[in-house]
């Protein structure tokens, strides 16, 4: 009920909007991802028969159920790379073409948003043979925004917290943390190693 949701703290975070959705006779239900591999300098699609779970749950219990496959950020994911992820998936063969063509479209999601992450868990066939993303996440790259303009009406800094705001309008980059020590840099590796080195220094000293 969506009276009951609103206003819940969720994780430090407050229900303000319900999105009511169609519900569906599920059959089966598959995992597919599209994300940014950074050690690699690549895209991974990861893809398993067993969907409406944990992803890292089925790799670590049974990892033969998980598919990964490289995919080239010039040449992209076709549909013969679709077919064949399909094909090593375990997926029910007459569902091939229909998977494949969602596949595509979902890297073409990631590839023309500048996304680093597009999921859908649960990837759905339905009683009837329809084939559903019944729930997605997509991870937007924050340094590519400057090319989706369109996106500023969703933009919503109201419920952000009020530095972050003010940061960004000035084309800073702020992260609220816990404790009492801030740190100002130049560069992202430098940030973190820092911020890793300030963590120790505290626990070191019972912080």
């Amino acid at each position: 009920k969506a009276a009951q949701i609103l206003g819940m703290d969720i994780k430090g975070h407050t229900v303000h909007r319900v999105l009511v959705e169609e519900a569906s006779e599920i059959a089966e239900e598959y995992y597919f991802s599209v994300l940014l591999d950074r050690a690699n300098r690549t895209f991974l699609s990861i893809c398993s028969a067993e969907g409406g779970m944990d992803i890292e749950e089925v790799a670590a219990t049974r990892p033969d159920r998980v598919v990964r496959t490289p995919v080239d950020p010039v040449r992209g994911l076709d549909r013969d790379t679709a077919l064949d992820i399909c094909e090593r998936a375990g997926l029910p063969s007459d569902t091939h073409p229909h998977i494949a063509t969602v596949l595509t479209r979902l890297w073409q999601v990631a590839s023309e948003e500048d996304a680093v992450l597009v999921e859908v868990n649960p990837l759905a066939r339905t009683t009837d043979g329809r084939i559903l993303a019944l729930d997605g996440k997509v991870t937007l790259d924050g340094n590519a925004a400057f090319r989706h303009q369109e996106r500023a009406p969703f933009h919503d800094d109201e419920h952000g917290d009020p530095f972050e705001v003010a940061a960004k309008a000035k084309g800073l980059n702020y992260v609220k943390l816990d404790g009492e020590v801030g740190i100002i840099g130049n560069g992202a590796g430098l940030v973190m190693s820092t911020l890793d080195v300030v963590a120790y220094a505290g626990q070191a000293h019972g912080g």
